[in-house]
């Protein structure tokens, strides 16, 4: 019996894709950036005896990437569209990515040996048999 919470393999196999392809997307301009950088200079000044120095120039310059907050944010209002989001809205859930970001940031820099666990405080409630005779007397 399949839980409805499952997915099929074409399904997840096409969600990888897509996901896998985002990411080479994203990572395109920084490997060309890199190797642009790391290319040697060939070219010569007149003389020929020495290698042109190489200027920095504005277009040669990395594209600035968005904030990790902003990628989520379109992730989100792309993955779960609505015509109810509005400049509010989109604020309010930008402040909370920031805040989850933050926190995430926050438990991560805290140290943690190998021998530590959790920590459960679950305890279930058990009705007593005196607070279960109270019920009945009240209605």
């Amino acid at each position: 019996m399949s839980s409805p919470n499952r997915i099929d393999r074409r399904h997840f196999a096409a969600q990888l894709a897509v996901r896998a392809s985002v990411l080479t997307a994203a990572m395109a301009p920084l490997a060309a950036t890199s190797a642009a950088e790391n290319k040697p200079v060939a070219d010569k000044n007149e003389k020929g005896d020495k290698p042109a120095e190489k200027k920095p120039d504005e277009a040669t310059a990395p594209p600035e990437l968005p904030s990790a907050e902003v990628i989520l944010l379109t992730y989100l209002t792309r993955r779960h569209p609505s015509d109810h989001y509005d400049e509010a809205a989109f604020q309010g859930i930008f402040r909370d990515i920031r805040g989850d970001i933050a926190r995430g940031k926050q438990l991560g820099e805290f140290p943690l040996k190998n021998s530590d666990e959790p920590a459960f405080v679950f305890a279930a409630y058990r009705k007593t048999e005196e607070s279960g005779a109270r019920s009945q007397e009240s209605e």
